[in-house]
């Protein structure tokens, strides 16, 4: 057994989801009865149930939640370490999540060359597209049918490698910078925050991947503040 709880968030479903306006959801993981489990739960629920989760492989942890609407479909999404990106589809008839096993992106397996760790650190759903940051990548999910040889999710940033202890890119936000959406990031190990402006729309294919370090597709990358500049002075 583990009490430590290292993910939990709660989202605002949308109106169209069969419960109508001004209901919410609880997610979160745990291990119950030595199962690593998703358990969610709706507003005015007493207690979390088994038949409201679902059971990840041995071993498996999620440290993010994110949630994100589609041509009607609502979603929440799992960062499940070393799983990948799972995807829970709301069902407007059940009142619940149904989970797909299959990951809609693979991270690389631990102890892979040159992969540090592969920590889901975050999601954020900003411009009409949910984006979401494994070690130093930023990724975007493309919604809708793809066309052969589009990924499901395409990285549309990539930070100068961190140190060996770190996991990269922490605290992915969306805000709103003069009368458009944004993103905020910052870099664990010297900390600094980076905004990203111009944020695409509709799909991206491959070659969206940047340089690393440089801006990414279309996007336009503003270091906002350096907190060890901060604390020295």
């Amino acid at each position: 057994q583990s009490l430590r709880v290292q993910a939990l968030d709660s989202f605002p479903i949308p109106n169209d989801q069969g419960l109508g306006p001004g209901h919410s959801l609880l997610v979160t993981q745990a291990i119950i009865g030595g199962q690593s489990r998703i358990q969610w739960l709706l507003d005015g629920a007493n207690s979390f149930s088994l038949g409201n989760s679902y059971v990840l492989p041995a071993g498996a942890d999620i440290r993010a939640f994110g949630a994100h609407e589609s041509g009607g479909v609502w979603s929440v999404y799992a960062g499940v370490r070393p799983t990948g990106i799972l995807q829970g589809v709301w069902s407007p008839a059940r009142h619940t999540l149904v989970f797909n096993p299959e990951p809609e992106l693979t991270v690389a397996p631990p102890g892979s060359p040159g992969a540090v760790t592969q920590k889901v650190t975050g999601f954020a759903d900003c411009a009409g597209a949910l984006y979401s940051t494994i070690n130093t990548t930023l990724y975007r999910r493309n919604d809708g049918v793809l066309p052969s040889g589009i990924p499901r999710w395409v990285s549309v940033y990539r930070a100068p490698p961190v140190g060996p202890h770190n996991s990269g890119l922490r605290g992915i936000t969306c805000l709103t910078h003069k009368g458009s959406p944004s993103l905020l990031i910052s870099t664990e190990g010297n900390g600094n925050v980076y905004r990203f402006d111009h944020l695409p729309r509709g799909q991206l294919d491959t070659t969206a991947r940047p340089n690393p370090g440089l801006v990414a597709d279309g996007l336009v990358q503003t270091l906002e503040f350096q907190p060890i500049t901060a604390i020295r002075q």
